[in-house]
């Protein structure tokens, strides 16, 4: 008989990062995953109740951050829900799920969990362990990191992507979920603009092989921001690099800018931050269905 899963003695393994053993606390999503999914919890332990105590060091003394009780089922369920909601689409080198360290570090300086904001780790379980959305500080400090490197990696589009979702859900609000990929049905402005974005950036890099700086380094801040700034400025260069390439090649990507334009009446002035995160997402999501189609084609 297949052992069954025992979350107190997992739990650890959730949210710690081993560099010495990680695929410790892989093993324990997997775990936790075939738990709740195939229901090798025993019924007698799921209405167990179960006792969460958050410490932290204050100096000369140690201080409770947070003291979280509730069954064994509700807690494995909530944390379950926190990995569903940080996937996102990713390349086949990486694991499949997102540690804590790899969610805090980055929206940090230089990726050091040292320059994390004071009570963000605490306040991001605690929100796992209710079910509640995710701090907002999580959100702003991880837009910060992106505008001041003009870079939208995995763990930084996974944070958006969860922390909108959460929010939306909670709230009732009535806004379409951010799927894990692309989504061409998904007519938010922010999205459409920073996949166009991603389109934009493609071309110059297919008609300026070996390039080392892209549209990404020098406008990123100001597309996701202001995108009536840059965007018409983007879309004459855009011609340039398109004469350059392929018959076939561009013909496939004006119809990706065409199909991208259908529901943009115009660029926005100004996007407020739900929005920079949504372009952040969409320029994600497209960069990220390039590498696919790429990957693809290869085999």
């Amino acid at each position: 008989r297949a052992k069954t899963f025992d979350l107190e003695e997992e739990i650890v393994w959730l949210f710690k990062s081993d560099k010495d053993n990680p695929e410790r606390g892989i093993d324990a999503v997997r775990s936790l995953y075939k738990a709740v999914d195939s229901g090798r919890m025993p019924l007698e332990e799921k209405d167990n109740r179960f006792y969460v105590l958050g410490l932290a060091p204050n100096a000369a003394r140690i201080s409770v951050r947070f003291w979280k009780t509730g069954t064994v089922s509700d807690f494995a369920m909530r944390i379950k829900q926190h990995f569903e909601d940080f996937k996102i689409a990713h390349g086949p080198k990486d694991h499949e799920h997102l540690s804590i360290y790899q969610i805090l570090s980055a929206t940090a300086l230089k990726y050091e969990m040292a320059n994390v904001p004071p009570n963000l780790a605490a306040d991001v379980i605690v929100s796992i362990l209710d079910g509640t959305p995710y701090p907002r500080t999580l959100l702003q400090q991880c837009i910060r990191r992106i505008r001041a490197e003009q870079q939208v990696n995995r763990s930084r589009a996974a944070i958006l992507k969860a922390c909108i979702n959460r929010f939306n859900r909670f709230y009732n609000k009535d806004e379409k979920e951010v799927l894990v990929g692309l989504d061409r049905t998904n007519t938010n402005t922010g999205y459409r603009v920073g996949r166009l974005f991603a389109v934009l950036e493609k071309i110059q890099e297919e008609a300026s092989l070996g390039i080392n700086a892209t549209i990404r380094d020098r406008f990123y801040g100001a597309a996701s921001a202001t995108p009536i700034t840059v965007f018409p400025q983007l879309l004459k260069l855009k011609n340039h690099h398109l004469a350059k390439l392929h018959p076939g090649r561009k013909i496939n990507l004006e119809k990706e800018i065409q199909e991208i334009f259908d529901t943009i009446k115009a660029f926005p002035s100004h996007l407020s931050l739900d929005e920079q995160s949504m372009f952040a997402i969409g320029y994600y999501h497209q960069r990220q269905d390039f590498f696919t189609k790429k990957e693809t084609d290869n085999k």
